[in-house]
This record gives C-alpha cells, structure tokens and sequence, in this order.
C-alpha cells in the first residue's frame, strides 16, 4: 500500500483546519441555544426570579459581544493559535463550572466568563481560516462551513438540551458538561493540527485599550438594554457615552473596511444582519 502523496496530506489538513475552526462556531452557538431550552429547570433548582433566568442568556451574550473586537485584535498580536487555544480552553473549564453551579451569582459569573472564551477562539478561527486559504474556491468553502457552524450548533443545542433535561438523571447541568466536552474536542484538535503563526516583528503591537474601553462599554449598553426586553434601566434610559480625542494607536477594526468593494461589503454586513434579527427574533 502506498503512502499519501503530499497533495493527500494537504487536502487532510485542510479538511481538519476546516472541522477544527467549524466546531467551535458550533460550540458558541451551543452554549446559546443548549441554556436556553432548560431555562426553567435552572430557574426551578437555583431558586431564579423571571429576571435572573434572563441573565442567563444575557451574561453570555454581553461578554462574548463586547470582547469580540479585543480579542480579535490581541489574536493579530500574540498569534491565533494562541488565542483559540487560551478560548477554547476558557469555554470548557467555565462550561464545567456552570454543570456544578450551586446558586444564581455563581452560573451568571460563570455564564460571562465562558461567553468571553467564545469572543476570543471565534475571531481566532475566523483568522486561520483567512490566513491557511488564499483567495480562492477552497476559501469560500471553508467561510461557508465556519459559518453554517452557527445554524448547526443552534439547532443541536436544542435538540440535545432537550434530550439531557428530559433523560438525563443531572437534567440542565449535562448541557454544560456536554458543551464542556465539545470546548476539549475543539482544544486537542487544535493543538494538533494548527500551525504556530506567531506574528513577525514589523507588527504594530499596541493596542488601543481606550478605544477598547469605549466600545466595550458602548456595547455593553446597547446589549443590556435590548436584553432588559424594554424595562427602562436608570442610567441607561437617558445617558450615553461620548469619546473624541485624537488617534495614536492602530484600531480594534479600520473604519476604511466599511468602504470595501466600493461599499458593497457594508450592504452585504447589513443584510445580514436583517436576516439575523428576522431569524432570531420574528415570530
């Protein structure tokens, strides 16, 4: 029997670079999905009020939101292997955590920091993907697989969140260990078939932590307010934030990237995202 040829191996890799950056969009949709259909069960042991059952879902999505953008820009710095394998790692451990969570401070805490491992192997994915294909019809299938991750992994997490709150002697907690088990799954394979792409010296290592200070907490109020479901929070209801000084770091994202393909790119980013908020939230 003959051995691969070495255009075998790189298909293989490919195929596994492919798989590995799929599962953890399907791990991040998961740990949205998953919580959401025991939300009772968790209200019901941890003794949580209609509010704090909110929380729930809003923890995870208010930090893995606001720290997109940092952890996206820490990946360019420090290396994206780096940073999936430092995410990845964080949504397993704190997936654990959240299956022992004994009372309604501990799975919220929990909930934001494994929401802030998603904001970090996500855009680290993203950028593999973009730095292992080339423009090419091999990168548009493998944009097109990362981001069917997100379907899938939502329509799993209700389907196996159902079958653990309904089968399993643990109930809600097996979701998170379940989820626990796809963060290692994503993290071995990871750390096996990525390569190391630390960043060559003529990088700008600075960062913006002003910038990202602003936005996080800009973010942060939008999403907490549209999680709050139209309760007027004190505070939030009338103020704002407001930042003008002049730039002297490179950005979280170039604004010069809403005016590719003679705007086009930004049409495409807002019909997307009219899609989304018709999917997630018409009835």
């Amino acid at each position: 029997m003959s051995a691969p040829s070495n255009q075998e191996r790189d298909r293989l890799n490919a195929a596994l670079i492919i798989l590995t950056c799929f599962s953890t969009t399907v791990l991040s949709s998961f740990c949205v999905s998953g919580p959401s259909i025991a939300l009772p069960a968790i209200g019901h042991d941890l003794g949580l009020s209609q509010t704090g059952l909110q929380w729930i879902c809003n923890a995870f999505a208010l930090s893995s939101g606001c720290f997109l953008l940092l952890f996206g820009r820490l990946a360019d710095i420090h290396g994206r292997k780096l940073t999936f394998l430092l995410g990845t790692a964080m949504t397993g451990i704190f997936s654990l955590a959240c299956g022992f969570a004994r009372t309604k401070l501990q799975i919220i805490i929990f909930r934001a920091l494994q929401g802030m491992g998603g904001a970090a192997s996500v855009p680290a994915a993203l950028g593999i993907l973009a730095q292992t294909f080339p423009p090419s019809s091999r990168r548009s299938i493998a944009f097109a697989v990362f981001s069917a991750g997100n379907p899938f992994g939502s329509g799993l997490g209700y389907i196996l969140g159902a079958v653990a709150g309904q089968y399993s002697p643990i109930r809600w907690r097996a979701i998170f260990f379940i989820a626990s088990g796809m963060a290692a799954f994503s993290f071995i394979s990871a750390l096996l078939v990525f390569k190391s792409d630390r960043p060559g010296k003529d990088i700008d290592r600075r960062v913006d932590w002003l910038g990202a200070t602003f936005i996080t907490m800009g973010l942060a109020s939008i999403l907490f307010v549209l999680g709050q479901g139209g309760m007027p929070v004190k505070g939030l209801d009338s103020g704002y934030y407001l930042a003008k000084r002049p730039a002297c770091r490179p950005p979280l994202m170039r604004l010069d990237l809403w005016s590719r393909a003679n705007g086009k790119f930004a049409a495409m980013q807002g019909i997307a995202f009219l899609e989304w908020l018709a999917l997630k939230y018409i009835r």
